[in-house]
């Protein structure tokens, strides 16, 4: 069995190659190539936590594994990470474990690779500034994501706390030149913002990272063209966006619409409500990637992905870092035995 840590995965695996597995697991999961039940969900009351089992199987292509990830808010204030996992991986002949992956790093890194693969395929190629919502742990590798497929001139961060939001950004600022990405995209102006409505007008892409209960900024204040990536919002009641922004966009796309249904309070408030229907949505990102669904066909259009996280993500990506680490020989073998 192969363990492999965060620096190992850094060492052999980056965001563009993130990108591309995510994007492969997004038309396996359209194409119904993928064994993915809705995840399962534990939640610990006292501390309003979140541990969620997400197992997957793509027989064809001999992927098999799971993941288990906690979602405990309040660790932010202990010091803790907030997001922390998993992943087994399983031989797909013989059942035997194969690999433990850090999926608390995997699951940053495919986060952020779900709004890298929406950016590349719906946002304008012409883009000059990026708004991220969110400073947890998700937020670097969402900005890492931005930086990898798309030239911004700037990055506006916007976060609860104004302090912590200054602090993210001058951290960012000193990572993005060590970036594995285009030389010319990390001339980037990172800078914090104290309210999202001031920070959105201008904006070409916002990404969405946070664990919010209501819209992060007034859909009114949406120009023409914008590119939206919502991946923090996980259930029922959670919601990074308000209805204006819901309604107001031309093409919404999602991961997968049973995950949707059940998880995706941003879209599942509106429809219980009975202002959406369930099929409101444009199509599965997977339908576009597979040509089955238009994508922009204006630089008018305002876009909309919505990404609660399937586990064919994981999987994917998972077992793309495996191959590499054997390869490459990374990663401590430990036999149970």
């Amino acid at each position: 069995m192969l363990i492999l840590t965060r620096k190992d995965i850094d060492k052999i695996y980056t965001m563009q190659d993130c990108i591309d597995s995510v994007t492969e697991a997004f038309a396996l999961s359209s194409s119904k190539q993928v064994k993915s039940p809705v995840r399962s969900k534990l939640t610990v009351e006292h501390v309003q936590g979140n541990a969620l089992f997400m197992p997957g199987l793509v027989e064809e292509k001999g992927y098999l594994g799971a993941k288990i990830v906690s979602v405990f808010p309040q660790n932010s204030a202990k010091g803790k990470a907030v997001v922390n996992a998993t992943i087994v991986m399983l031989e797909v002949e013989t059942g035997e474990v194969k690999a433990l992956i850090d999926g608390t790093y995997v699951t940053k890194m495919r986060t952020g690779a779900a709004t890298g693969a929406s950016i590349k395929l719906l946002a304008r190629e012409n883009v000059k500034t990026g708004v991220l919502f969110g400073t947890g742990g998700q937020a670097e590798k969402q900005l890492e994501a931005m930086i990898a497929t798309r030239k911004f001139d700037e990055i506006r961060v916007v976060g609860r706390n104004f302090e912590k939001t200054i602090n993210f950004c001058e951290k960012m600022s000193e990572i993005i030149p060590y970036m594995k990405v285009s030389e010319e995209n990390k001339n980037v102006n990172i800078t914090a913002y104290k309210d999202g409505n001031d920070a959105v007008p201008e904006a070409d892409v916002i990404v969405l990272a946070t664990t919010s209960d209501k819209g992060l900024f007034d859909g009114n204040l949406l120009k023409s063209g914008v590119h939206i990536s919502g991946v923090g919002s996980y259930t029922k009641q959670m919601c990074e966006m308000d209805k204006t922004t819901v309604l107001t966009a031309d093409k919404v796309y999602i991961d997968d619409r049973d995950a949707m249904l059940e998880e995706a309070g941003d879209f599942t408030q509106l429809i219980d409500a009975g202002i959406l229907s369930d099929d409101f949505y444009t199509g599965e990102i997977g339908d576009l990637i597979l040509g089955k669904v238009p994508g922009r066909e204006s630089e008018d259009e305002i876009t909309i992905f919505k990404s609660v996280g399937i586990s064919a993500q994981d999987l994917v990506a998972a077992e793309s870092i495996y191959k590499k680490a054997v390869e490459l020989g990374v990663g401590l073998v430990v036999d149970f035995d």
